[in-house]
């Protein structure tokens, strides 16, 4: 049990599964949300569950912080609201049908203020919510594979997506992702593993058994690289 984890609430102790993400919305308010698929959200000590997706995150903080979106147990987005609690559900498997994309494997999403963006083993996803539409993303659009499973946003805002192939950078001007650090090989034993950024304003990347940390400030990607 890490250090930081004692400080959880004791119901969770009882629930199955290990803790992956967890927030403290206020002093007597936590959401956990556990490996074994399950969310929860402890108030004033009473417990209630909601239905994740898989044993990866898949969930993030909406940008402005006042809500919390999640993939549910048949693959929609869920904005769930802090203050009043409200579960609003997006049709997101509707939304793709009409792509003719299948969406498979999520492994993380993030909000960066104007999209909601998912990852998948066949493709990134964006999801506009200002007027609900979604585009898809593939090597097509820049990926350096399509199979993608961490993001995050640098001081500046910027989204960086690690995949299987590589790392890569979101240019919002063009709607194109530019590979800034490719991998040599990946198997797919290897395909998984996520990202954040570090009091420094540098950003971790985790695939397999590597780590690659780069400072995102650079005109040319630099990084360290730890095994």
């Amino acid at each position: 049990q890490l250090e930081s984890e004692k400080m959880l609430p004791r119901q969770i102790e009882k629930t199955r599964g290990s803790v992956l993400w967890y927030y403290q919305y206020k002093p007597n308010e936590w959401y956990i949300r556990k490996n074994s698929g399950w969310l929860y959200h402890i108030k004033e000590g009473k417990m209630d569950s909601l239905q994740g997706y898989a044993w990866r995150k898949n969930l993030c903080l909406s940008f402005d912080s006042t809500a919390l979106w999640y993939i549910n147990g048949q693959l929609n987005i869920v904005k769930r609201n802090f203050q009043t609690l409200h579960n609003d559900t997006i049709a997101l498997q509707s939304l793709l049908r009409n792509t003719n994309h299948s969406y498979f494997n999520p492994r993380d999403i993030l909000d960066d203020g104007r999209y909601l963006w998912l990852t998948s083993q066949n493709g990134l996803i964006r999801y506009n919510y200002n007027n609900n539409s979604i585009k898809v993303y593939s090597t097509f659009d820049g990926l350096p594979h399509s199979f993608s499973f961490g993001l995050v946003t640098d001081d500046a805002n910027k989204l960086w997506v690690l995949t299987a192939g590589g790392i890569c950078l979101y240019d919002n001007k063009i709607d194109k992702f530019t590979t800034r650090l490719r991998f040599a090989s990946t198997s797919y034993m290897e395909a998984f593993g996520s990202a954040l950024k570090l009091g420094n304003g540098k950003l971790i990347f985790h695939i397999g058994n590597r780590f690659f940390v780069i400072d995102p400030t650079q005109s040319v990607t630099t990084y360290t690289k730890f095994q």
